[in-house]
């Protein structure tokens, strides 16, 4: 459209500046502690490095950045090398001590980026990571019924017979207590991969209040090529001694009391979650990730949705609760069920997300400023109503909800879609100018608009395994502006047919899953040669 043409390249280039500006060369992240991960800057770099706006040099440059990030993020002690997962941020510069927090959100989003970063440089340490994060998740954050917990608190009592919670006992350790556990021999590699030190590894500076004095936080300071320089041993005794290490001490660090669950499950951070599992779904096809993130979207459903209409309820403690879910639920709901019925090819995800975006259409959107609100008309006690385009914690309702609009539009055919999620990125474009990079999230918005994005139709039902080479070889890449549509001459099909009757068409040839690769409904020669694909990809 002519408005989209007012949309312009110039925020990507301001934002990449202004990262590039704030980033720590020394330590990854950017500015100095306290640090925090901010996944959605993150994932604006990696967009930024596959997309048409930056030189090659920049494209380089963002990749650098993002990797050493991550790298120095999974080595230091936000990371926790025992039970996977991290913290929320780092009290310093090198990310080496933590606020002991460990948040579902967080999780959630940071295994998405090292999820993308691994499609991109293909190096398994950032697949590890994203692993060990949702096994975090699997084993601590999940309950019985499917919904995700909030957080696990950063106090706890540091033995069975004290009565005052410290910050960080759960997970700090004198060199005494590792020396006990581990056998000598061990203790030695262990000690100098993980930092330890006698009187404590956690200086002054980062510790006035001398909470952590003679405590060890576990980072990883050496790496294993180190190890076998220093040791002299061969890399795989290295590797068997330090997992065995890590299992010993994970197994010691149950038997302490555990820091506070806080078992609320909360709409939104539920739905950012889902996508992560799914995702994860996608490359590694691993089932237990698809299971976990239907069983999620399930007890949304089920458990924190309204029957009468339809609404979702915010927050499942001990049962629904009485708050009305917020703008920023319904949309990462919404993007998680985006992402299910990509990777699940199950189209009742699919019509629910497109219910619950009839609903926030009608609870949130602000018809005058084309912009949605963050809570509802005579929500609760609230006196003033909202429009949130900046990423938090979390990224913008308003940022996520455009990404939704233009994914729906690209699945459904409705254009009505597109020409409001337009309408959303113009009526903030003033701020967007004028600081981009805290709108990262809405970037990458303007970037599914600017350049249109990449249809994928398989013809094919879902349980055909000759599809699955297909679906492999679009997981092994890293394409942000896809949408994944299956065509099963069934209900799916039937279903995107409605508005779109160029769906209906679509069958596959000599019965083989068939790939068309489009835009704008505009496709390349189907083709169900993989070689064929691979080229078209």
């Amino acid at each position: 459209t002519s408005e989209t043409t007012e949309l312009s390249s110039l925020p990507w280039q301001t934002a990449y500046q202004n990262l590039t500006n704030a980033f720590d060369e020394d330590d990854g992240g950017f500015g100095g502690g306290p640090k925090f991960p901010q996944p959605s800057n993150l994932s604006f770099l990696l967009r930024f490095h596959v997309n048409r706006i930056g030189t090659e040099t920049q494209k380089k440059n963002v990749l650098r950045m993002v990797t050493q990030t991550l790298e120095q993020m999974q080595d230091g002690g936000i990371h926790d090398p025992l039970a996977g997962g991290f913290h929320r941020y780092a009290v310093d510069q090198e990310w080496r001590v933590p606020h002991f927090e460990k948040m579902l959100y967080d999780q959630a989003l940071l295994t998405i980026v090292y999820l993308e970063t691994y499609q991109i440089t293909k190096n398994q340490t950032f697949l590890k990571t994203a692993k060990r994060t949702l096994d975090y998740v699997l084993n601590y954050l999940t309950s019985p019924d499917g919904g995700f917990y909030s957080a696990e608190d950063a106090e706890s009592l540091p033995h069975k017979e004290a009565t005052t919670k410290e910050e960080g006992a759960f997970y700090i350790w004198t060199a005494d207590e590792i020396k006990k556990i581990l056998e000598s021999k061990n203790y030695e590699i262990f000690a100098q991969a993980y930092g330890i030190e006698d009187n404590g590894n956690v200086s002054f500076r980062n510790d006035p209040r001398g909470e952590l004095k003679n405590q060890n936080v576990l980072y990883r300071k050496a790496s294993d090529n180190q190890l076998v320089q220093t040791f002299e041993r061969d890399e795989s005794e290295i590797k068997t001694s330090l997992a065995k290490s890590l299992e010993t001490l994970h197994n010691a660090r149950q038997q302490r009391p555990h820091p506070h669950l806080d078992n609320k499950i909360i709409a939104e951070w539920n739905g950012l979650m889902i996508s992560a599992f799914a995702k994860a779904y996608q490359i590694t096809q691993n089932s237990q990730y698809l299971d976990t993130a239907i069983k999620a979207a399930d007890f949304l459903k089920t458990k924190m949705t309204d029957p009468k209409n339809g609404r979702l309820i915010r927050i499942y403690l001990d049962g629904p609760g009485d708050t009305e879910a917020f703008c920023a639920d319904y949309a990462n709901v919404i993007n998680g069920l985006l992402d299910l019925y990509e990777a699940s090819f199950q189209i009742e995800w699919l019509q629910w997300a497109a219910e619950l975006q009839a609903i926030q259409e009608k609870l949130f959107y602000d018809l005058e400023q084309n912009t949605y609100f963050s809570t509802a008309k005579g929500q609760g006690d609230i006196i003033v109503r909202m429009r949130n385009g900046y990423d938090g914690a979390t990224p913008s309702e308003n940022a996520i909800s455009v990404l939704n609009l233009l994914r729906l539009a690209s699945l459904t055919g409705k254009t009505e879609f597109a020409n409001q999620a337009t309408e959303i990125i113009l009526s903030f474009q003033d701020t967007l100018e004028s600081h981009p990079q805290s709108m990262s999230q809405l970037l990458l918005a303007t970037d599914f608009l600017l350049y249109k994005p990449k249809q994928i139709i398989l013809a094919s039902t879902k349980e055909d395994p000759a599809l699955l080479p297909f679906l492999q070889e679009i997981h092994q890449r890293f394409i942000p502006r896809k949408v994944l549509i299956l065509a099963d001459d069934a209900e799916g099909q039937k279903y995107l047919s409605q508005d779109n009757p160029f769906i209906a068409e679509i069958q596959p040839i000599d019965n083989k899953p068939t790939a068309f690769v489009c835009e704008d409904f505009t496709c390349k020669l189907p083709t169900n040669d993989l070689k064929i694909f691979k080229g078209q990809l």
